[in-house]
C-alpha cells in the first residue's frame, strides 16, 4: 500500500505540475463571445471579430495581479516537481529525512497553486474584461483554461495527501 501511496504522489505532482503549466500558457481563462470571440490568458491572448479568422498574440497590457498569478503556477509547478524528486529519492535511499522534505515540498505547492487562485480573479478590472476585482461582467465568463488550473490544484492537494501518507512507512530511516 505505501508503494501505490507513493506513485500516487509522484504522479499527482507530476500531473499537477504539468496542467498548471499548460493551462498557464492556454489563452481561455476569461471568454467572451459577445460581437466576436475574445479570449484572454495570463500569456496570451486571442481575438475573432465577426467573420473574420481569429488572431492570437501576445498580452500587451496584462494587469500585474495576472503576471502575479504566472509567477505563483510556476513557483508551485517546481515545487511540486521538487517535491516528486524528493519522494523518487526518498524511496532509493530509504531515508526518512527525504519524506519529511516532500511533505513539506508538497504543502508548499498547494500553497503556490491555491494563491495564484486566489490572485486571478483580482485582475478582473482589466479594462478589455471591464469588471472590477472578484466580479465578471455578464458577457464574459470563465474559460476552460481556469477549469484546467483547478484540476491541477485538486491533484496537488491529493499529492499533498499522499505524501503525509507515505511519511507514516516504516523501514525508513
Amino acid at each position: 500500500m505505501e508503494k501505490l501511496a507513493s506513485v500516487v504522489m509522484i504522479g499527482s505532482c507530476v500531473g499537477s505540475a504539468g496542467l498548471s503549466v499548460a493551462a498557464m500558457f492556454t489563452p481561455s481563462w476569461v471568454v467572451s463571445n459577445f460581437a466576436g470571440s475574445k479570449k484572454l490568458g495570463l500569456i496570451q491572448a486571442c481575438r475573432q471579430p465577426t467573420g473574420f479568422p481569429e488572431w492570437c498574440g501576445g498580452m500587451t497590457n496584462s494587469p500585474p495581479e495576472w503576471m502575479a498569478t504566472v509567477c505563483l503556477i510556476t513557483a508551485g509547478a517546481l515545487v511540486l516537481l521538487a517535491a516528486a524528486v524528493c519522494l523518487a529519492m526518498a524511496e532509493m535511499k530509504k531515508k526518512r529525512r527525504l519524506l519529511t522534505w516532500t511533505k513539506v515540498l508538497a504543502a508548499g505547492g498547494v500553497m503556490f497553486l491555491c494563491l495564484g487562485s486566489l490572485v486571478f480573479p483580482v485582475g478582473f478590472s482589466l479594462d478589455e474584461i471591464g469588471g472590477s476585482p472578484f466580479k465578471l461582467p455578464e458577457v464574459m465568463t470563465i474559460g476552460f483554461s481556469f477549469s484546467i488550473f483547478m484540476v491541477s490544484v485538486f491533484l496537488a492537494i491529493i499529492a499533498n495527501l499522499m505524501a503525509s501518507k507515505t511519511y507514516e512507512r516504516p523501514g525508513f530511516r
